[in-house]
């Protein structure tokens, strides 16, 4: 028995962290609920890991009474190899799991929506134990560990890209190929508030020169921070610069180099891509699912084998090979590299464009938002 139109609130538990990636989505479903929900009310209460950077996200829909409440419990880091820390880290789900049960029991929600990360697990099996539906959604192309723990106690999968789909081996009826719901920042496209960060640089030059955008994931990451700094000066003689850094991470040549801006985050992420000419950027599936959505010329540089199981290079590899994508690996990047790769990139400008314009955009919030509604009990 299923959802029916006489139940007048929905309370849905939201889950998923340890990365924007995992936190970017979620946010976007609840805006779209919350704003455009069909008529239906909504409670949304988030669960997430005590320090996680899911935290300091749903911030902004905390103050604004957007998300009830934040739930912090225990979790652990399911690896695939053999490590002590497995034994602390099995302990520290078996805890999440009696947290998410206890926390579950008192918000009785009616459904649950789940974005990944290992915060995740513990609450996804915690709502099977109670029968709460469960939505989940995978934005790679290829499943990582979490989801596939989760795939026995899930109502509906959710996926990002039909080739992922396509790959998963659960039946039919349990896949949704709904897209990567986008929040109303990244939709938006005022360049002017991104010309405000080079109000100190605004010359004849500043007009003259391509604008370069560098991100290095939501955690930021070290190495392209490293490589960008020693690269700045000789690169701004071209391009105006903006990197964002990561929290935390900025340094002081940020203020140093002429045409160069460092940032922690951007939470006006869509002005910075209007702003942008190309952009540099790892290869988590969010980051490649904006840059297709905006049309933005880029070079993905996705993380190594040593610190990934590869899901990025997956994700860069399969649209290079459907020319929407540039990308170079960490051991290949130089800066005889990188600028024959920007060189190409502006002017192949429009062959880059056109072919991303083949990538079909859904409306992911709504077929989410029907997905949720079709699994919840009467």
């Amino acid at each position: 028995m299923y959802y029916k139109k006489s139940i007048d609130k929905l309370i849905v538990v939201v889950t998923g962290g340890g990365s924007s990636g995992h936190v970017t989505p979620n946010l976007g479903i609840i805006e779209h609920l919350s704003e455009n929900g069909d008529g239906m009310d909504y409670q949304f209460f988030y669960i997430g890991a005590k320090k996680g950077i899911e935290r300091q996200l749903v911030r902004d829909f905390l103050d604004n009474g957007v998300i009830s409440s934040y739930v912090s419990i225990r979790s652990g880091k399911l690896r695939r190899y053999f490590s002590f820390q497995n034994v602390v880290d099995v302990i520290n789900v078996c805890i999440g799991i009696v947290q998410s049960v206890y926390f579950l029991s008192r918000i009785q929600p009616h459904v649950l929506f789940s974005k990944g990360g290992f915060v995740s697990f513990p609450v996804v099996f915690s709502a099977w134990l109670l029968n709460i539906p469960v939505v989940a959604h995978e934005s790679d192309m290829t499943m990582g560990l979490t989801s596939k723990l989760s795939q026995p106690f899930v109502k509906r999968f959710c996926f990002t890209f039909e080739e992922a789909l396509n790959q998963c081996r659960l039946t039919s009826e349990k896949k949704v190929l709904t897209g990567t719901p986008l929040r109303k920042k990244i939709r938006s496209s005022n360049r002017s508030l991104i010309d405000m960060y080079f109000s100190g640089y605004k010359d004849r030059s500043y007009q003259s020169k391509q604008n370069l955008l560098i991100v290095g994931g939501g955690l930021g990451s070290v190495f392209l921070n490293r490589f960008f700094e020693d690269f700045s000066k000789e690169l701004s003689c071209d391009y105006n610069i903006l990197h964002v850094c990561g929290v935390g991470k900025t340094t002081q040549s940020g203020h140093d180099v002429t045409h160069y801006v460092q940032k922690d985050y951007i939470d006006d992420f869509g002005n910075a891509l209007a702003w942008a000419d190309i952009v540099v950027s790892r290869s988590g599936s969010n980051a490649v699912y904006e840059l297709l959505a905006a049309r933005k010329v880029h070079i993905l540089v996705p993380l190594s084998l040593k610190a990934s199981r590869g899901e990025q290079l997956s994700n860069a590899s399969f649209f290079v090979e459907k020319g929407m994508s540039m990308m170079i690996e960490e051991k290949d990047l130089t800066k005889k590299q990188l600028l024959i790769l920007l060189n190409n990139g502006l002017i192949k400008k429009n062959d880059f464009i056109n072919r991303m314009k083949s990538f079909k955009l859904l409306d992911s919030a709504s077929i989410i938002e029907d997905t949720l509604r079709s699994v919840i009990k009467r």
